[in-house]
């Protein structure tokens, strides 16, 4: 282990620290990973927590479900504290996907009650929502937002002068997953409040990289993929259901106990029959690493290299920014941009014949963006080559 202790505050610019830092995990000199947001690199110390897990699990088979019940509950217990929740408001899931599903599967509605939400939620996610309003009729309305939007109180307009009295449910992504627009997740929980509405949030890109305290936030329902910022093993998710509106939460039961049909509670999140334990007790592993780098540092050091890439990006003529200059306005670790001459794709595919990795799609309301996402393990080094590999494209 290379990182043995808690660090004090670290500069984002000290790379003789961050250069160890960097060494937790094996990345490779030959390419430039820039894709976090959709799947994060698994440091070699957590990966090895993994196989040493399921080591276990060849030597003891069902009974270490039973051996590891407790730890797997300390586990739960420092992630709940980790996002500022109680360990009996948190399931574990396999991604934000499953968590979403459950939200959209267990919120009771009626038809005609009315879902808002926005043009930048991730796919499988709207595709969820709009079976259940074929199926069950119930409605569901984007709000326009713009993007960047001028200042957050911007957005808050947008959804309350969205809101009718058939109104019932509120969702959005924390930080979105195309421009990384970072909603003013508190004050759309507090006008679900004011109207009596449920807030459900994605936060798939939060959780690692951001500072999240579902307490303060006060929302219903939180979904979030620890695959990705939060250095999790793959398949490693979570759902937050505020205590208070679980008796209220009917997720569809899934093939595991609990084994009374009568219960229809929040801990049938879980029933999903035989799970990846190892992955679940990785998590402790994941969040003691975080601790040991030191999470502020995390922060400082994904925003300074997302500031640093937007910089050089606005320079070019060829480009327009599609995430927002404003640190309350945006997350720490993503960036997209249009490029005038070609398509999303054709940059993409541009850039990653240079083996920096990036990614691309319809994600700003039916824009071609170019999705660039840096974490504290990249480098200004980095980012250099990826924007000269940009300069470069024909």
């Amino acid at each position: 282990m290379l990182i043995k202790y808690l660090v004090t505050a670290k500069s984002p610019h000290d790379e003789k620290f961050w250069s160890k830092v960097r060494d937790e995990f094996g990345i490779r000199s030959d390419s430039t990973y820039l894709n976090t947001g959709s799947l994060g690199l698994l440091p070699v110390q957590i990966a090895n927590r993994v196989a040493r897990y399921y080591q276990l699990f060849t030597t003891q088979g069902y009974e270490a479900l039973f051996s590891t019940a407790e730890q797997q509950e300390v586990v739960r217990c420092r992630l709940a504290a980790f996002i500022g929740a109680d360990e009996d408001e948190i399931a574990f899931t396999r991604n934000t996907t499953e968590a979403v599903a459950a939200i959209i599967d267990g919120i009771k509605l009626n038809p005609e009650d009315e879902v808002l939400t926005t043009a930048h939620e991730y796919p499988a996610v709207m595709q969820r929502w709009r079976r259940r309003a074929e199926r069950f009729g119930i409605k569901i309305r984007i709000v326009d937002i713009p993007s960047p939007p001028e200042n957050p109180e911007q957005i808050v307009d947008r959804f309350e002068q969205a809101i009718t009295k058939r109104t019932r449910v509120i969702f959005f992504s924390h930080i979105s997953r195309g421009p990384g627009l970072l909603h003013p997740a508190k004050a759309l929980c507090e006008l679900a409040r004011e109207h009596r509405l449920i807030s459900a949030i994605d936060g798939a890109q939060v959780v690692g990289i951001h500072p999240l305290n579902l307490r303060d936030i006060g929302c219903d329902f939180y979904a979030n993929s620890l695959h990705k910022w939060a250095l999790a093993p793959v398949g490693c998710g979570i759902l937050f259901a505020r205590r208070e509106i679980q008796e209220e939460f009917w997720p569809r039961a899934g093939g595991g106990p609990p084994w009374d049909e009568s219960v229809h509670g929040f801990e049938l999140v879980e029933a999903i029959g035989t799970y990846a334990a190892p992955l679940r007790l990785a998590i402790g592993d994941s969040i003691d690493l975080i601790n040991r780098i030191g999470f502020e540092n995390i922060v400082a050091r994904a925003r300074m290299l997302s500031d640093y890439l937007k910089a050089e990006l606005v320079k070019r003529p060829c480009v327009r920014l599609a995430t927002s200059l404003l640190p309350n306005l945006s997350g720490a670790g993503l960036t997209s941009f249009a490029h005038r001459s070609y398509t999303g794709e054709i940059v993409r595919e541009g850039i990653n014949r240079h083996r920096r990795f990036v990614t691309s799609g319809d994600w700003d309301g039916g824009v071609d963006n170019t999705r660039v996402s840096t974490h504290f393990y990249n480098t200004k080094e980095e980012i250099d080559s990826f924007v000269e590999a940009l300069d470069n494209l024909s």
